[in-house]
């Protein structure tokens, strides 16, 4: 009879096919990680899906598939997992003395980072990619020089071929079952070990497609701010004239279009007064300039009002940080410095929100996990002031150094 823990995960993923009879203790204790690294040519792709997913399988956490899709799977720390610490913000380092003790550095790391994303201990799938390329780039270096550590401290780095045969023939034996490639995560509870190392051996395809460890999709960022894990999606939208102007530039655009149309104005009102005997096709061509001309008075005229309305009434908003990536540069390629960033933020109003155009000054003072406090001016989305309200940093960089909660960031 399966644990009630295990039975749990087993009822949200219906018609599960039965894990044939392998004795894995016949090729070896090598961990998973480890076995992928032997078995893809020294390559570390799925090294840490098959980690998360053998974790599960040694009951150090579990998976859960409520629905059909794979991909609304939730990790929920165990009490066992509870006391793990976690790296060290700005090295990455592991404490001297984890607990509790038997897991290998690497499989405490990946325990430390579902337990800094995990709220109330649980966190979806989607959530553990990184905001931040520099910590996603230093988390994948550490994770992988640890398990190419565990490889050479048992002799495999330099040889290991005999070990590695008895593996290749697993994945040989596991790929002859097409129903094993589609096993989503939540099958683990079934399958157990089998379904990590499985994924080490880049047989499973559902898996490897739903855990990601590295950096995120901008575009679809999973937040928990306002209670409850949702994901919102993010629109960049640099195509937009107005988008991150200041005051200045936008109204020297609507004096632009207003000299425009003026001008065309007075063509077509000139052309009538001129010849007013011209015939038909000239009274077309008048009319036509004076409509053109009106339109484009009236667009400059709507364009510096809404400028006018952004400088009088800015709006106020408290949100988590979900993006902050430069948009605008100066300088050559190899060495431009963003002096525009774009900043996603979470407020708590829906699932869809558009970035907010930062002016640099305001960069350093926040990461993404913080919960800031914006003053905007809507039509432009421009940030004109920020302040850090509260320093998780929880799925980027660390919290920036030398700023502090409620510092705001200079006027921009």
């Amino acid at each position: 009879m399966l644990p009630a823990r295990r039975a749990r995960a087993v009822r949200s993923v219906p018609d599960l096919p039965e894990p044939d009879v392998l004795d894995l203790a016949l090729r070896g204790d090598e961990p998973p990680a480890v076995v992928g690294y032997l078995a893809s040519g020294r390559s570390l792709g799925a090294a840490a899906t098959s980690t998360l997913l053998d974790l599960a399988a040694r009951g150090h956490l579990e998976l859960r598939q409520p629905g059909g899709d794979p991909r609304q799977t939730t990790v929920h720390l165990t009490t066992d997992a509870a006391p793990y610490a976690t790296p060290d913000a700005a090295t990455h380092a592991q404490p001297a003395d984890p607990v509790p003790t038997g897991l290998m550095p690497y499989e405490r790391r990946v325990l430390a980072r579902l337990r800094e994303v995990a709220v109330d201990g649980m966190v979806p799938l989607g959530a553990l990619a990184f905001r931040d390329a520099d910590r996603a780039g230093a988390w994948a270096t550490a994770f992988t020089d640890e398990v190419m550590a565990d490889a050479r401290a048992r002799g495999l780095a330099p040889a290991g071929n005999d070990v590695t045969a008895r593996w290749l023939d697993l994945r040989a034996h596991l790929r002859d079952d097409e129903a094993f490639a589609r096993l989503p995560p939540s099958a683990v509870a079934v399958w157990g070990r089998y379904l990590a190392y499985g994924a080490a051996l880049g047989v499973n395809r559902a898996c490897q497609a739903v855990i990601d460890f590295g950096l995120g999709h901008r575009g679809r960022v999973w937040s928990c701010y306002g209670g409850g894990w949702h994901q919102v999606r993010v629109r960049y939208p640099a195509a937009r004239a107005r988008y991150g102007l200041g005051v200045t530039p936008l109204l020297l655009v609507g004096a632009a279009w207003l000299v425009l149309g003026c001008t065309v104005l007075r063509c077509g009102v000139a052309l009538a007064t001129a010849w007013p005997q011209a015939g038909a096709a000239a009274d077309r061509v008048s009319a036509g300039l004076t409509a053109l001309g009106a339109g484009l008075f009236g667009f400059g005229a709507y364009w510096v009002l809404r400028t006018v309305l952004d400088l009088v009434a800015p709006r106020r908003l408290v949100g988590e940080v979900l993006w902050l990536a430069g948009w605008k540069h100066r300088g050559a390629a190899g060495a431009a410095v963003p002096i525009v960033h774009y900043l996603a933020v979470d407020a708590g109003s829906g699932d869809r929100t558009t970035a907010w155009a930062l002016p640099s000054g305001g960069a350093a003072v926040c990461a993404p996990g913080d919960v800031v406090e914006l003053t905007v001016r809507p039509w432009s989305r421009r940030v004109i002031r920020l302040a850090r309200r509260e320093a998780r940093s929880l799925h980027g960089a660390p919290a920036p150094a030398g700023s502090t909660d409620g510092t705001p960031a200079p006027a921009c």
